[in-house]
Order: structure tokens, then C-alpha cells, then sequence
């Protein structure tokens, strides 16, 4: 299932991923949806260690 992410940036956190994209050599989007995804598995696994207490 795909949902829609809203994300506000400000120009200085716009220039870094510009950059990190260009260093990457992979595109805007592409960075931002593994930024997310790693901050939602990391966030799935704090809920998972918190079940298991």
C-alpha cells in the first residue's frame, strides 16, 4: 500500500539534498523516499522493542 508524505523544507535542507543526490548520483525523489523509509523502519523497530518490554 503507498501513501502520500507531505514534507516542508527550508532552502538550507533543500541545497543539502540537492547536494547529496548529485554525490549519490540518484535523483531528488529517490533520495527522500529512502531518507523516509529508513526513518519509518527505524521508528518500526523502536515500536518493536517497546512491545516486547
Amino acid at each position: 500500500m503507498r501513501r502520500k508524505i507531505v514534507a516542508a523544507l527550508d532552502d538550507h535542507d533543500y541545497e543539502q539534498l540537492e547536494l547529496l543526490a548529485t554525490l549519490s548520483r540518484i535523483k531528488r525523489p529517490e533520495l527522500l523516499r529512502r531518507i523516509i523509509r529508513a526513518y519509518l523502519d527505524k521508528g518500526n523497530a523502536n515500536l518493536a522493542t517497546e512491545r516486547a518490554k
